[in-house]
């Protein structure tokens, strides 16, 4: 070689390549390899947050479904109790009514209207205390039967009632000739014989009141003795004529005394036996009937209203005639005035029911 410098200078640039060249390399090959490694990493991230979002949608679509089902599930369980819930009341309804029935008997809607109580100064066998007055009427509901035997039994037995003819000194009786008050008569025996279907009598307007109280606490309806114009209303079945078939008494349409009205029954009938009307029945004859107003000559707007045990000092309005009656007392306007405290074998009395 010319000259040894040189040799030295270029053996000493080879060495510095041979040292520089192989890290340069090296270090290309660790940048190329971690920007796979970021990619690979982000690619892997992709997929983890994919599968994680998928798996949540599956989750939620999931969740969904239990949501619905449980959704249904609680709905039909609910649709259920409904129905279970609706039976029950519907039968609980029908025992009411078949308790309300069986210690009420059953009770007629009559709809409310005006109507002329009394009777015209024309008709056969009418009384003085009969004025004719226009009388305007609510909806109520009447019992379609007088309260029998039956069912005053079932009173006296549940509250060990005892009636003022028991409590004091008898009852009204009819020995066949004349009236006769005595300890013997009752309404358990009024001095003739009855079946459990008969109407109950020797019963005081404070005995009957006594009944509607206990009906009333028993079945929780209002019941009590119709108003004078009530009962009329009712009885009239919207005619004008003495009774609701006509202006004569006719045969066999009601109980009164022997053969004055030839109903072939020597006391009391079973309720019943004659044709109902307005869907009433026995409103003409076979008992008189309590209301609870009170017996004023010329009415005076007394027979819309109900006496209370606080004011007895009047008589109170009967209704209806009796098997002791001849037929001018079943006149549809034909009426009587008896103490609170009275009774007798031919009186008795039916229900009201507030709507």
């Amino acid at each position: 070689m010319k000259n040894p410098q040189n040799v030295v200078n270029y053996l000493v640039i080879i060495l510095l390549l041979m040292i520089i060249l192989p890290s340069t390399a090296i270090y290309a090959k660790t940048l190329q390899e971690l920007e796979q490694e970021a990619l690979n990493k982000e690619q892997k991230i992709l997929k983890e947050v994919k599968k994680a979002s998928k798996k949540k949608a599956s989750k939620k679509k999931a969740s969904k479904k239990k949501v619905y089902k449980q959704r249904k599930t609680k709905s039909w369980r609910a649709k259920a109790r409904k129905i279970l819930l609706a039976k029950e009341i519907q039968q609980t309804q029908k025992q009411v009514a078949f308790q309300q029935q069986e210690l009420a008997g059953e009770m007629v809607f009559i709809k409310g209207s005006c109507f002329q109580l009394g009777s015209p100064a024309t008709e056969k066998g009418r009384d003085d205390d009969e004025k004719q007055h226009l009388v305007c009427m609510n909806d109520f509901e009447i019992a379609r039967h007088e309260i029998t035997k039956a069912k005053f039994s079932l009173f006296v037995s549940a509250t060990n009632y005892l009636t003022e003819s028991e409590k004091t000194d008898g009852c009204n009786g009819w020995d066949g000739r004349s009236w006769k008050k005595s300890k013997q008569y009752s309404w358990r025996n009024p001095g003739f014989s009855q079946t459990d279907y008969d109407p109950v009598t020797c019963v005081s307007w404070n005995d009957a009141i006594a009944y509607t109280e206990w009906l009333s606490t028993q079945t929780g309806q209002k019941y009590r003795l119709p108003t004078e114009a009530e009962w009329e209303y009712a009885a009239r079945a919207k005619t004008i004529t003495s009774y609701p078939w006509g202006d004569d008494i006719e045969t066999n349409r009601g109980n009164c005394y022997k053969k004055s009205c030839e109903d072939h029954y020597p006391y009391t009938a079973p309720v019943g036996s004659f044709n109902a009307y307005n869907g009433l029945y026995d409103m003409h004859g076979n008992v008189w009937e309590w209301t609870c107003s009170e017996y004023e000559y010329n009415y005076n707007d007394k027979d819309q209203q109900c006496l209370t045990k606080n004011h007895l000092h009047h008589s109170i309005v009967v209704r209806g005639g009796s098997w002791l009656d001849l037929q001018e007392k079943l006149r549809s306007a034909s009426r009587d005035g008896w103490d609170a405290s009275d009774r007798g074998l031919n009186l008795g009395f039916r229900i009201v029911r507030n709507l």
